[in-house]
């Protein structure tokens, strides 16, 4: 992950790019915004309990804190306001779904092959 500040400068601090900060920051990073400059100081922890995560009226935020998820073992909740709860989320869904079986499916596979070895080696 990171290892210094990464800076982003002249930023439209939209709504959409709030509900963006915020997500992250309930990711576990830490972030400043000073003017129009966003600093991330720590990056995202995977190892962080989150809250239930509310992206307001961003899609892309949700979309993008769908994949963050999943990255963590923990059940996560992200909500939207009425209008995003409207919007199709099956196309990305899909997707992360068959990721998170193929992971479950390689580990098990490895396992398997290392209790198999630890067998033959009695």
């Amino acid at each position: 992950m990171q290892r210094k500040n990464s800076i982003v400068e002249n930023v439209l601090l939209s709504a959409d790019t709030k509900a963006a900060i915020e997500t992250c920051r309930k990711f576990g990073a830490e972030i400043e915004v000073k003017d129009t400059s966003i600093i991330a100081k720590n990056s995202i922890k995977t190892g962080t309990k989150v809250p239930e995560i509310n992206t307001e009226n961003s899609g892309a935020t949700i979309r993008i804190a769908s994949g963050i998820a999943s990255l963590f073992s923990d059940e996560i909740i992200l909500a939207g306001d009425s209008s995003l709860q409207k919007r199709p989320m099956q196309p990305l869904l899909d997707p992360l779904s068959s990721m998170e079986h193929n992971v479950i499916q390689q580990m098990e596979s490895r396992q398997s092959k290392l209790k198999e070895k630890s067998l033959e080696e009695m």
